[in-house]
């Protein structure tokens, strides 16, 4: 449920099964990104894995959009209680690292100890909204975290309760736009029923997903050839369909005109998503006739998928007043202020040719060459994009 934020999560152990329905009471051992859910989907999720009022033990491994910063490996217990009808209170903390007997040390859960946290989700408006109250207190070494990364983890943006609720406040509004009946026409460009939207929402999802995996961690990746068929060829929007109030949360799909190469013609499938912590840009390149369906409506969990993208995150610095000021600044009676920085990680990825024997420590020179020109002339597009 949240792609950016989890990287792994395992029930470990069944401790204590409940007495009472909808999670009242529960002390339980539990991945992080069930305490983000909305009062009606801790309710759907406790009684769709038969959880009820249990005690768990689990794991969750906890990332941010980049693979400079470490996981973060969480064992902590957490106790629930509905404090009234719309009112519940979920409190969490660290285990010591002995609770499992046997276990084995590990390096990253000694770097990272959640004290006591948790938040208070509250409904209102008659069920139309929730208020959540969040407190993250977590303690952490900074060694492990390189020196460019660290005002912005130290800040909150990387791991805080800020970016768990802004990660919930996308999930929520995802969901929302993807069961509406009312959304506008512009709101919803190239897709005329319900189904083709929930069905390309979905296999956008997926590729978010997919992504997100790919930025925390290292793989082993075996490159191909860039090919470069020259010229330039057309590429016309023919969806457009929201999936969040800010015009940032939307998924393109981009037809791209045929070539004599590619006769059947390919569609780009494009996810953006914004918040105050960070922003993402997932694409992937589909054949149109397998695209085309899933805009009509058909299932598109067998839609595959390899997609490249980037994050941009803030850096994590506040802006203050500049040392020195222009003329201009100061004829029209204007502070300057030092521009904060923006941290961003490209990722790319594509199928290997065919029989390939290609390895990362042998990657042809040619393949490693057109690589590298790919990845600047994106960073390129990127700061043009942004005005950096």
């Amino acid at each position: 449920m949240f792609p950016s934020m989890i990287t792994k999560a395992a029930t470990l152990e069944v401790i204590h099964a409940g007495e009472n329905d909808h999670l009242d009471g529960i002390v339980q051992l539990v991945i992080q990104q069930v305490l983000h859910n909305a009062i009606p989907l801790i309710e759907e999720w406790s009684a769709y894995n038969n959880l009820t009022d249990s005690c768990l033990q689990m794991f969750a491994e906890v990332q941010t959009l980049t693979p400079l910063v470490p996981t973060r490996e969480l064992h902590f217990l957490r106790h629930c209680k509905k404090l009234g009808t719309n009112k519940w209170a979920i409190v969490d903390v660290s285990l010591d690292n002995n609770f499992e007997p046997g276990a084995q040390t590990s390096s990253t859960l000694r770097m990272c100890l959640k004290k006591p946290s948790g938040c208070i989700v509250e409904e209102q408006s008659l069920g139309r909204c929730c208020k959540v109250t969040w407190v993250e207190h977590v303690k952490c070494r900074e060694a492990a975290v390189p020196s460019m990364y660290r005002t912005v983890t130290a800040s909150g943006l990387a791991f805080g309760a800020r970016r768990w609720v802004a990660a919930l406040g996308l999930q929520c509004e995802r969901v929302v736009f993807s069961v509406a009946t009312n959304v506008p026409t512009w709101g919803s460009n190239g897709v005329a029923t319900l189904s083709g939207r929930q069905s390309v929402l979905k296999l956008a999802q997926r590729m978010t997903s997919s992504l997100c995996r790919v930025i925390g961690a290292s793989r082993d990746l075996a490159w191909s050839k860039a090919s470069n068929h020259g010229g330039t060829r057309e590429i016309r929007s023919y969806v457009t369909m929201r999936k969040g109030d800010h015009r940032g949360n939307r998924v393109t799909a981009y037809a791209v005109e045929p070539s004599a190469e590619e006769p059947r013609g390919k569609w780009i499938l494009q996810d953006s998503s914004t918040s105050p912590c960070e922003s993402t840009v997932a694409y992937a390149t589909i054949d149109a006739a397998v695209l085309q369906p899933v805009v009509y409506g058909d299932d598109s969990s067998a839609v595959a998928v390899l997609p490249c993208g980037f994050v941009v995150m803030p850096d994590g610095r506040e802006a203050r007043p500049a040392v020195t000021t222009s003329r201009k600044d100061k004829e029209e009676g204007r502070t300057a202020v030092e521009s904060t920085g923006s941290l961003v990680t490209l990722v790319f990825q594509f199928q290997a040719l065919a029989g390939s024997s290609a390895t990362d420590a042998a990657l042809p020179t040619d393949a490693v060459k057109a690589l590298t020109r790919l990845v600047f002339c994106t960073l390129g597009n990127i700061k043009k994009a942004l005005h950096c």
